[in-house]
């Protein structure tokens, strides 16, 4: 749900320039030069994807590929060409092994959807010339699943023209992929933790860091080695700096106070001397042509709108 701002506007005029005593003094000494590292970033081995047939488990399945660093595609039935085109220009990007998994409702179309997005995937991975190992796992949900945790069966639509062999192979009934979040809360993440953690190395960040406060520890030693042969040279000009600060803060104290009560002035006189803002009213929007007379009117009586309704149903 996207939400536009809805904020009023509140006209106002203010005065900037605030001069602070601190900006009117000589800095501290500076820090000597010193070591930093950056760029150890833990790289999974494999480029991890979670396919959804429908974006109800959002609120469920984003947080867990935050989690682990996994892409996230969802949407209403079968994902398109384009969906699965863009995950070929991705494979191509990362080009390190990649498993998808795939999640969806079981029912006839919960068992073509994987196949239809793999035959199309086959088909952009041939066609790019793509070497990569790549394999889509449907994993959620399947018979077992369904029987393991008893998830109740719902009749499916006799015009599914994909009913029948569905039946003779699993039994009757379909199985919404919500029924088993709404009876087994946070199953579906456990069920999916389970899968991608065999494709998730979970210790590889803690190794690299530990690499990382290697090198810092050596690269702190060396910092103290190259600034222990400087540090006469630094004491002369830290205490050539500090005489320096002290005779600029002497000096300054005067000048400083002027500064202040000039620009305190200033500041003060521009605020009386604003104008007010009673001529400068905020125009309004224009009054809209009115489409029609709506379904809905507000204006409305009672037996106004119950008519309105039974004329747009054809029922006057």
């Amino acid at each position: 749900m996207i939400f536009a701002a809805a904020s009023p506007s509140s006209p106002h005029i203010r005065v900037y320039g605030n001069l602070w005593q601190s900006s009117l003094d000589l800095p501290d000494f500076p820090e000597v030069p010193e070591y930093g590292t950056g760029g150890f970033t833990g790289e999974q081995r494999y480029h991890l994807e979670v396919w959804c047939e429908k974006s109800t488990m959002n609120d469920v399945l984003l947080p867990l590929c935050q989690r682990y660093g996994a892409n996230l595609q969802t949407g209403s039935g079968e994902l398109s060409i384009t969906a699965t085109l863009a995950l070929a220009d991705r494979l191509r990007e990362v080009n390190k092994p990649a498993r998808i998994f795939y999640v969806s409702d079981f029912d006839p179309a919960g068992q073509s959807m994987p196949v239809a997005v793999s035959r199309k995937l086959e088909y952009f991975v041939r066609r790019s010339g793509l070497e990569l190992d790549v394999r889509v796992f449907p994993v959620v949900l399947t018979l077992d699943q369904v029987q393991y945790y008893r998830l109740p069966r719902t009749p499916i639509k006799e015009t599914e023209r994909r009913r029948l062999g569905f039946e003779l192979r699993h039994g009757e009934g379909a199985v919404e992929l919500d029924a088993l979040e709404a009876l087994y809360p946070g199953e579906l993440t456990s069920v999916l933790s389970q899968y991608i953690e065999e494709y998730y190395d979970a210790s590889l960040n803690g190794q690299v860091a530990e690499v990382e406060a290697q090198l810092q520890e050596r690269l702190l030693a060396l910092r103290d080695q190259v600034v222990g042969r400087f540090a006469d040279d630094i004491d002369l000009v830290r205490e050539e700096y500090t005489q320096l600060r002290e005779e600029f803060t002497g000096r300054m104290q005067g000048c400083r106070t002027r500064l202040l009560d000039l620009w305190q002035a200033m500041k003060q006189e521009l605020a009386l001397s604003a104008p007010r803002l009673d001529g400068y009213t905020l125009p309004q929007a224009a009054i809209a042509n009115e489409i029609g007379e709506g379904l809905y009117d507000s204006t409305r009586d009672y037996i106004e709108q119950i008519e309105a309704y039974k004329e747009f149903q054809g029922r006057v």
